[in-house]
């Protein structure tokens, strides 16, 4: 455990702050609607840069710009994970534990973020360089690299808020940059501006957040600057297993583009970017729900009846969420890539399949498949963090990883995306299939998952009654499709018992006293 010394801070005490079911709920609530803007942001904005970038270059170059976009912004999430590496949920697990010393915490692990952020930044635009992209894509990689710093910054920050339950912050802040960088690429990209100007307006959108969230922490904090080799050492010591299971995760994640674009070129990419960049925001929202019980979580493992019951209902809550997402956009999943991209990437394909063109509809069929086995695998995670079992898990992380690149590396050149896809969706599964096995037998952790069928069955229920409704003119499609798809889902659920709301409220009642 990580001791950071000195006087005691003016940390906000989570006792203090009355943290109680009502709270965590608002905390809950306050994230899903901040993950409803920037969910609404990032479609906005892929929708009308696919559209730009067709109507003032064409269809295939249009395609081939989309895919140097995708290229440019997956480095920007390459560099964040880096950046991260760990600290996050180390940092949420300090000021839980320490909630007296926050001040000197903050001190401490601030300069820490900015110093690895710089070496992050340096050595992915190296990368860049290296692979020998298109001089764009280079130039755009290293523009993005400098949103790194301050991106550790607003993580940082974020660790304080999310264990006081206080993500209001953070979720404001990160809404009005993503506004900023909307409006800026919006109009950058509507006016035929080139790709540079549209990535400098989504740089100046990062700085905005965090400009903001440093603003607020402010309120509760002062901001001081302490190099304390020590305490580096050890937040760094609990970091790296957290970190590298995370770098290794990216690797058959957002990796695969980076992969893509080397081997195949940008067209491919822009195919495909349709269907990733759809596929990543729909895997937010479980992770906001995970996020947002890692602090309960943590506090409730002193106690294993309570840590079961904590674990059993957040499995069937995450289950509830994830399976009508999941069903909804593989059933209307050529209505919502001509929603996104408009017609051209109904057809647009790079390679077929048994002689079937293969376009981005078909890559979203399989990639959402990833959200659902992605979920499981970060509240796995989130357990295997908190029982300590960061170096076991690694191992089988970096073994899973390997065979993942390994496929990709080998199917790309056939297969391209469609490859790719598979490969992901497996890996994805592995990763769920052998994390929650080792929290059953290293951790004694009674992991039943619980009224999972429920859901599963609403959920294929719903789909099935969707799916002629695909057929109608697009508007018709999503206007009609997402109202009927919810109302049949949650009323199918809530006849056979299995809404989550009781789950969570039980769940979060089932928290234990803050540690002193």
């Amino acid at each position: 455990m990580l001791s950071v010394g000195g006087a005691a801070g003016r940390a906000v005490p989570v006792s203090a702050l009355g943290v109680s079911a009502r709270a965590v709920a608002w905390n809950t609530g306050i994230q899903f609607i901040g993950r409803i803007v920037t969910t609404l942001t990032q479609a906005l904005l892929v929708m009308v840069l696919a559209r730009a970038f067709v109507h003032h270059l064409g269809p295939v170059d249009g395609v081939r710009e989309m895919g140097r976009y995708t290229t440019i912004m997956t480095f920007a999430v390459v560099f964040e994970t880096f950046a991260r590496f760990g600290f996050f949920a180390t940092l949420v697990k300090e000021f839980s534990e320490r909630e007296d010393q926050a001040t000197e915490i903050l001190a401490r692990a601030l300069p820490l973020r900015l110093l690895l952020a710089g070496v992050v930044a340096v050595a992915g635009t190296g990368l860049a360089l290296v692979l020998r992209f298109e001089p764009v894509v280079t130039i755009g990689v290293a523009l993005l690299a400098v949103s790194t710093c301050w991106g550790a910054v607003f993580n940082t920050a974020m660790a304080y808020f999310q264990s006081r339950h206080l993500m209001v912050y953070p979720v404001a802040a990160e809404a009005l940059g993503r506004l900023v960088a909307l409006l800026g690429m919006t109009v950058a990209a509507l006016a035929g501006a080139p790709l540079l100007v549209v990535i400098a307006c989504s740089l100046l959108g990062s700085l905005v957040m965090a400009g903001v969230c440093v603003g607020f922490l402010r309120r509760f904090e002062p901001l001081g600057w302490c190099v304390d080799r020590t305490y580096w050492h050890a937040l760094v010591a609990q970091a790296v297993p957290v970190g590298l299971i995370a770098v290794l995760s990216l690797a058959y994640g957002k990796a695969s583009v980076i992969l893509l674009a080397a081997m195949r070129g940008s067209f491919d990419v822009g195919v495909y970017g349709v269907a990733f960049k759809l596929t990543d925001v729909l895997v937010a929202f479980p992770a906001v729900l995970v996020g947002n019980l890692f602090p309960v979580l943590a506090r409730a493992l002193d106690r294993r009846d309570r840590a079961d019951a904590v674990v059993r209902r957040t499995v069937g809550a995450l289950a509830a969420c994830a399976f009508p997402v999941v069903v909804g956009a593989f059933v209307l999943a050529a209505p919502l890539v001509r929603l996104t991209g408009g017609e051209t990437y109904l057809a647009a394909s790079a390679v077929s399949v048994f002689g079937t063109p293969v376009t981005a509809v078909h890559a979203l069929r399989v990639l959402v498949w990833a959200v659902l086995a992605g979920g499981f695998a970060h509240l796995g995670l989130s357990l295997v963090i908190l029982r300590g079992l960061q170096a076991r898990y690694l191992r089988v992380v970096a073994i899973v990883t390997l065979g993942s690149v390994a496929a990709s590396y080998v199917l790309i050149p056939r297969y391209s995306y469609a490859g790719v896809s598979v490969v992901t969706v497996l890996t994805e599964v592995l990763m769920v299939a052998t994390g929650w096995w080792m929290l059953t037998r290293s951790a004694e952790m009674r992991l039943a998952v619980v009224d999972v069928w429920k859901p599963g069955v609403a959920a294929a229920t719903m789909g099935a009654v969707v799916w002629p409704v695909q057929a109608l003119p697009l508007w018709a499609a999503v206007g009609v499709g997402v109202p009927l798809g919810a109302l049949v889902y949650v009323a199918l659920l809530s006849a056979l018992g299995g809404l989550p709301v009781e789950s969570l409220r039980g769940a979060i009642r089932r928290r234990p006293e803050p540690v002193a």
